[in-house]
């Protein structure tokens, strides 16, 4: 797990308020160069900062397989809104409490009040949520989750994807 908690400290130890460009596509490139993908990036926009038409930089990654292979695709947004007051520690410098990683940009959470409804709620339920009920629930033991979780973290092959 700890290449990916690293990973993840790297993207979210990026700046990224949007319109975000630089720190965190570079960032982000450092990371799919070496598994052998073509980083293309690009920004759009010619408007003044802080306007609709403002700059923002864009980063698509391709990693060819062989001649008539599946492809894979995900596509997800890089940027954060501004941090805002009521943080119990700096933007952009993440930290580890327990089994959780804290940071601005680790979860959207305007996005998600902005796009869904009951999100803060069911978030309310999410961390009440006992490990005895997950196991219940699902049928599969916390350790099973905690070792899948684990080859997922150490494979060289395994696709994960996420996005909004």
């Amino acid at each position: 797990m700890t290449q990916v908690l690293d990973l993840a400290r790297r993207l979210m130890a990026a700046p990224s308020v949007t319109p975000a460009t630089g720190a965190v596509f570079d960032a982000m490139e450092a990371m799919l160069a070496p598994l052998g993908f073509e980083v293309t990036r690009f920004t759009r926009g010619e408007g003044a900062t802080g306007t609709p038409e403002a700059p923002v930089e864009n980063l698509f990654a391709i990693r060819r397989g062989p001649e008539g292979s599946k492809h894979f695709a995900f596509a997800g947004h890089l940027d954060v809104v501004p941090p805002g007051g009521g943080w119990t520690s700096e933007a952009f410098d993440p930290e580890v409490r327990g089994d959780l990683l804290y940071d601005r940009g680790a979860v959207d959470m305007d996005f998600i009040q902005a796009h869904t409804e009951g999100g803060r709620e069911f978030r309310k339920v999410l961390e009440a949520t006992s490990w005895e009920e997950i196991e219940a629930a699902s049928g599969v033991t916390r350790n099973q989750i905690e070792r899948v979780g684990n080859i997922y973290a150490q494979s060289s092959k395994t696709i994960f994807a996420w996005t909004m």
